[in-house]
């Protein structure tokens, strides 16, 4: 009768290339390890090393080559098997809880909208915002301090699962009488007189901005920072400077003419947010509940971005 010892073993000795080898890292006398595998073969009917040659790596038999592909299919049954136990264990009654890291702009102008729809398909849930910055969003995820995160598309690499939550674009903005609006499209030379309100260099939104004006050649003069994307649209509506802001976080004071979207070379610049989780952690019901929620576009579903996504002047 097969057992995992014995496929244990038989794998060990094929990776190991020795029956000594073998023996030591499976803490097995030789003699323990051989009887494994004989056991093994007697099992099957079939030689699964080619013994002729002594003194030799052990070579495995093309009988062998299946068994060994078996064996590493069984384990990766094993380790799912293992993940879907924790998960369904975190399903338990005491698990209430949900942590998601995010930026302060997507915490304050579309993670409410989410937990609206969330709350009524998992009422006793407590959900914890983490706000990070930069790729603390990231970091967060991976160390496990927060079950899901949300981020631009351009900022996730193949660590991390994603789901597609909100395709928005950055544009470029300024108050409803700057004298720019008359010119359609702006020239990127016509900018660098200007003065720009500007979220600090530790964010993603200002990394973006930063490969914007650089692929532009051009500096942008900073007249106001700040990591509070609303009082950087009061610093724009109070004439301050121009900003380069995502347009769902305008959304309202372009509907009401408080701001005034400009087209310039590469703006404005598609992006998608996502949410992010590592695929290593097991996820619980109430984490796969809001990636459920999260599919599809919220653009369309946030009745004030719908009624946006005509405003801008056309690229």
């Amino acid at each position: 009768m097969l057992s995992l010892e014995q496929l244990h073993a038989f794998r060990t000795v094929a990776q190991a290339g020795s029956f000594n080898r073998a023996a030591q890292q499976l803490f097995l006398t030789q003699a323990a390890v051989s009887q494994r595998i004989r056991y093994l073969e007697r099992t099957l009917a079939v030689r699964l090393f080619d013994r002729e040659v002594r003194g030799r790596k052990p070579k495995l038999t093309p009988a062998g080559h299946l068994v060994l592909e078996f064996v590493d299919q069984m384990d990766a049954l094993l380790d799912e098997l293992r993940v879907k136990i924790a998960s369904g264990a975190k399903d338990e009654p005491g698990q209430t809880t949900l942590t998601v890291a995010c930026g302060q702009t997507t915490g304050h102008h579309l993670v409410p909208w989410l937990l609206d729809e969330y709350k009524g398909l998992f009422p006793g849930v407590s959900v914890t915002l983490l706000h990070s910055l930069g790729g603390g969003i990231k970091d967060a995820v991976l160390r496990g301090e927060a079950d899901l995160g949300i981020q631009v598309r351009a900022f996730v690499d193949d660590t991390l699962s994603t789901v597609g939550l909100l395709r928005d674009e950055l544009v470029l903005v300024t108050d409803a009488g700057h004298p720019l609006q008359m010119l359609a499209p702006v020239h990127p030379e016509a900018l660098t007189s200007e003065r720009f309100v500007l979220p600090p260099t530790t964010t993603n939104l200002r990394h973006s901005i930063d490969r914007w004006a650089e692929s532009m050649n051009l500096r942008l003069n900073m007249a106001f920072e700040s990591s509070d994307i609303d009082a950087l649209k009061e610093a724009v509506i109070h004439g301050l400077g121009l900003a380069i802001m995502p347009r769902f976080t305008v959304s309202r004071e372009l509907t009401t003419g408080a701001l005034k979207v400009l087209t310039v070379k590469g703006l404005p610049h598609r992006q998608e947010y996502c949410l992010i989780w590592d695929p290593k952690r097991p996820l619980s019901r109430a984490a796969r509940g809001l990636i459920d929620v999260a599919q599809g576009d919220w653009s369309q579903k946030i009745p004030h971005l719908a009624r946006t996504r005509d405003l801008s002047p056309k690229i």
